[in-house]
Protein backbone atom coordinates (compact mmCIF):
# COMPACT_ATOMS: atom_id res chain seq x y z
CA UNK A 1 0.00 0.00 0.00
CA UNK A 2 1.19 3.22 -0.86
CA UNK A 3 0.47 6.32 0.27
CA UNK A 4 0.66 9.15 -2.22
CA UNK A 5 0.05 11.86 -0.80
CA UNK A 6 -1.61 13.48 3.20
CA UNK A 7 -3.12 16.61 3.64
CA UNK A 8 -2.93 17.75 7.00
CA UNK A 9 -3.97 20.93 8.66
CA UNK A 10 -2.08 23.82 10.54
CA UNK A 11 -2.41 27.27 11.91
CA UNK A 12 0.66 28.57 10.62
CA UNK A 13 1.16 28.15 6.62
CA UNK A 14 4.07 30.33 6.88
CA UNK A 15 5.33 28.09 9.99
CA UNK A 16 4.94 25.02 7.89
CA UNK A 17 6.94 26.44 5.03
CA UNK A 18 10.16 27.43 6.89
CA UNK A 19 10.22 24.13 8.49
CA UNK A 20 9.59 21.55 5.95
CA UNK A 21 11.21 23.98 2.54
CA UNK A 22 13.68 25.73 4.95
CA UNK A 23 14.93 23.23 7.52
CA UNK A 24 14.45 19.79 6.06
CA UNK A 25 14.77 20.87 1.98
CA UNK A 26 11.76 19.31 1.00
CA UNK A 27 10.74 20.83 -2.07
CA UNK A 28 7.66 22.85 -2.69
CA UNK A 29 5.38 21.73 -5.89
CA UNK A 30 2.87 23.56 -4.84
CA UNK A 31 1.51 26.72 -3.33
CA UNK A 32 -1.57 29.06 -2.55
CA UNK A 33 -3.14 30.76 -0.21
CA UNK A 34 -4.27 28.58 2.27
CA UNK A 35 -2.18 25.29 1.60
CA UNK A 36 1.72 24.54 0.20
CA UNK A 37 2.34 20.68 -0.86
CA UNK A 38 5.55 19.46 -0.62
CA UNK A 39 7.51 16.40 -2.37
CA UNK A 40 8.23 13.61 0.44
CA UNK A 41 9.93 11.28 -2.28
CA UNK A 42 7.69 9.40 -3.78
CA UNK A 43 4.84 11.46 -1.96
CA UNK A 44 3.33 14.55 -1.03
CA UNK A 45 2.57 16.33 1.67
CA UNK A 46 0.10 19.00 2.18
CA UNK A 47 -0.70 21.44 4.62
CA UNK A 48 -3.98 23.54 4.69
CA UNK A 49 -4.52 26.55 6.66
CA UNK A 50 -7.11 26.88 9.34
CA UNK A 51 -6.15 30.03 11.63
CA UNK A 52 -6.65 28.98 15.35
CA UNK A 53 -6.02 25.59 14.78
CA UNK A 54 -3.40 23.64 17.27
CA UNK A 55 -3.49 19.58 15.56
CA UNK A 56 -1.02 16.85 17.15
CA UNK A 57 -0.10 14.20 13.86
CA UNK A 58 1.97 11.60 13.52
CA UNK A 59 3.84 11.29 10.56
CA UNK A 60 6.64 8.87 9.74
CA UNK A 61 8.91 9.14 6.77
CA UNK A 62 10.95 6.12 5.02
CA UNK A 63 14.80 6.10 4.83
CA UNK A 64 17.02 3.70 3.18
CA UNK A 65 18.28 0.54 5.53
CA UNK A 66 21.77 2.35 5.40
CA UNK A 67 20.84 5.96 6.38
CA UNK A 68 19.64 5.66 10.07
CA UNK A 69 22.51 7.08 11.44
CA UNK A 70 23.76 9.38 9.09
CA UNK A 71 19.79 10.56 9.05
CA UNK A 72 20.18 10.71 12.46
CA UNK A 73 23.23 13.05 12.70
CA UNK A 74 21.50 14.98 9.99
CA UNK A 75 18.48 15.96 11.74
CA UNK A 76 20.92 16.77 15.42
CA UNK A 77 21.86 19.92 13.37
CA UNK A 78 18.63 20.85 12.20
CA UNK A 79 15.71 19.52 14.79
CA UNK A 80 15.57 18.48 18.64
CA UNK A 81 15.66 14.10 18.23
CA UNK A 82 13.01 12.89 20.77
CA UNK A 83 14.73 10.47 23.76
CA UNK A 84 12.83 7.08 22.96
CA UNK A 85 14.07 5.37 25.86
CA UNK A 86 16.16 6.49 29.02
CA UNK A 87 19.29 5.60 27.39
CA UNK A 88 18.26 5.92 23.41
CA UNK A 89 16.89 7.27 21.02
CA UNK A 90 16.56 4.81 18.74
CA UNK A 91 13.72 2.75 19.08
CA UNK A 92 14.22 -1.13 17.50
CA UNK A 93 10.56 -2.65 16.64
CA UNK A 94 12.08 -5.93 16.55
CA UNK A 95 8.89 -8.06 15.28
CA UNK A 96 8.66 -5.43 12.48
CA UNK A 97 12.58 -5.92 11.66
CA UNK A 98 12.63 -2.18 11.65
CA UNK A 99 14.62 0.90 13.65
CA UNK A 100 13.14 4.46 13.82
CA UNK A 101 13.98 7.67 15.24
CA UNK A 102 11.40 11.02 16.27
CA UNK A 103 11.73 14.46 16.62
CA UNK A 104 9.45 17.04 16.30
CA UNK A 105 8.39 19.90 13.36
CA UNK A 106 7.26 23.59 13.92
CA UNK A 107 4.28 22.57 15.03
CA UNK A 108 5.15 20.13 17.21
CA UNK A 109 3.59 16.92 15.15
CA UNK A 110 5.70 14.12 15.98
CA UNK A 111 8.09 13.72 13.33
CA UNK A 112 9.82 9.50 13.00
CA UNK A 113 12.37 8.50 10.55
CA UNK A 114 12.01 4.91 9.95
CA UNK A 115 13.58 1.82 8.22
CA UNK A 116 12.23 -1.68 7.54
CA UNK A 117 15.43 -4.17 7.19
CA UNK A 118 13.03 -6.43 5.63
CA UNK A 119 12.95 -3.86 2.26
CA UNK A 120 16.82 -4.16 1.58
CA UNK A 121 16.66 -0.56 0.47
CA UNK A 122 20.33 1.01 0.22
CA UNK A 123 21.37 4.44 -0.71
CA UNK A 124 24.87 5.67 -1.82
CA UNK A 125 26.41 8.84 -0.66
CA UNK A 126 25.44 11.62 2.44
CA UNK A 127 22.00 11.97 3.71
CA UNK A 128 20.08 15.02 2.50
CA UNK A 129 16.51 15.21 1.82
CA UNK A 130 16.49 13.32 -1.36
CA UNK A 131 17.06 10.52 1.11
CA UNK A 132 13.56 10.36 2.48
CA UNK A 133 11.70 7.51 0.45
CA UNK A 134 8.13 8.55 1.05
CA UNK A 135 5.47 8.93 3.65
CA UNK A 136 5.54 5.30 4.95
CA UNK A 137 2.17 5.95 8.64
CA UNK A 138 0.26 8.23 9.36
CA UNK A 139 -1.67 8.27 12.84
CA UNK A 140 -5.35 8.49 12.58
CA UNK A 141 -6.90 8.39 16.11
CA UNK A 142 -10.42 7.24 16.31
CA UNK A 143 -12.94 6.27 19.17
CA UNK A 144 -13.55 2.26 17.96
CA UNK A 145 -10.28 1.21 16.30
CA UNK A 146 -11.55 -2.98 15.72
CA UNK A 147 -14.56 -0.87 14.00
CA UNK A 148 -12.67 1.34 11.40
CA UNK A 149 -9.78 -1.31 10.81
CA UNK A 150 -12.79 -3.66 9.95
CA UNK A 151 -14.18 -1.03 7.57
CA UNK A 152 -10.95 -0.20 6.11
CA UNK A 153 -10.58 -3.98 5.07
CA UNK A 154 -14.22 -4.56 3.67
CA UNK A 155 -15.08 -1.61 2.29
CA UNK A 156 -11.37 -0.65 0.75
CA UNK A 157 -9.50 -4.05 0.36
CA UNK A 158 -7.02 -2.38 2.56
CA UNK A 159 -4.79 -5.40 4.68
CA UNK A 160 -4.04 -5.38 8.06
CA UNK A 161 -0.02 -5.37 8.22
CA UNK A 162 0.76 -9.11 8.73
CA UNK A 163 3.39 -8.17 11.88
CA UNK A 164 0.56 -6.42 13.89
CA UNK A 165 -0.03 -5.58 16.11
CA UNK A 166 -4.36 -5.98 16.36
CA UNK A 167 -4.99 -4.60 19.73
CA UNK A 168 -8.57 -3.45 20.55
CA UNK A 169 -6.91 0.33 20.84
CA UNK A 170 -4.28 0.21 18.74
CA UNK A 171 -3.90 -1.60 15.11
CA UNK A 172 -1.81 -1.12 12.03
CA UNK A 173 -3.16 -1.27 8.10
CA UNK A 174 -1.24 -1.97 5.45
CA UNK A 175 2.23 -2.91 4.68
CA UNK A 176 6.48 -2.29 5.34
CA UNK A 177 5.94 0.57 2.04
CA UNK A 178 2.62 2.30 3.54
CA UNK A 179 0.59 2.42 6.89
CA UNK A 180 -2.56 3.90 8.78
CA UNK A 181 -1.46 3.96 12.51
CA UNK A 182 -4.80 3.16 14.09
CA UNK A 183 -5.55 3.91 17.72
CA UNK A 184 -7.97 4.80 20.04
CA UNK A 185 -8.61 8.38 21.38
CA UNK A 186 -6.78 9.54 24.23
CA UNK A 187 -3.94 6.57 23.93
CA UNK A 188 -0.49 8.20 24.13
CA UNK A 189 2.01 8.58 20.68
CA UNK A 190 5.10 7.14 20.96
CA UNK A 191 7.99 8.38 22.06
CA UNK A 192 6.15 10.96 24.30
CA UNK A 193 2.99 9.70 25.22
CA UNK A 194 0.72 12.91 24.78
CA UNK A 195 -3.19 11.73 24.09
CA UNK A 196 -3.56 10.95 20.07
CA UNK A 197 -6.57 13.24 19.12
CA UNK A 198 -9.07 13.41 16.12
CA UNK A 199 -7.45 16.12 13.43
CA UNK A 200 -8.69 16.67 9.68
CA UNK A 201 -6.49 14.40 7.55
CA UNK A 202 -7.36 13.24 3.81
CA UNK A 203 -5.15 10.50 2.78
CA UNK A 204 -4.35 9.67 -1.12
CA UNK A 205 -3.39 6.13 -1.44
CA UNK A 206 -3.07 3.14 -3.65
CA UNK A 207 -3.32 -0.78 -3.30
CA UNK A 208 -3.45 -3.38 -5.34
CA UNK A 209 -3.34 -0.50 -8.65
CA UNK A 210 -6.44 0.64 -6.93
CA UNK A 211 -6.34 4.13 -5.89
CA UNK A 212 -8.73 5.39 -3.21
CA UNK A 213 -8.98 8.70 -0.91
CA UNK A 214 -10.05 8.74 2.35
CA UNK A 215 -11.09 11.69 4.34
CA UNK A 216 -10.86 11.63 7.92
CA UNK A 217 -12.59 14.34 10.32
Amino acid sequence: MRLDEIELITGNLERCRLFYAGTLGFEVVEVSENSICFSVGTSKLRFRQELGTRPLYHLAFSIPNNMLEPALAWLRERSTVLPYSVDSVIADFIGWNAKAFYFRDADQNILECITHFDGHSFRPGTFSAACFSSIMEIGLAVEDVQETCAGLNERYGLPYFIKGPRLKDFSVMGDAEGMLIITKKGRGWLPTQEAAESFPTSILLTHLGVGRRLEFA
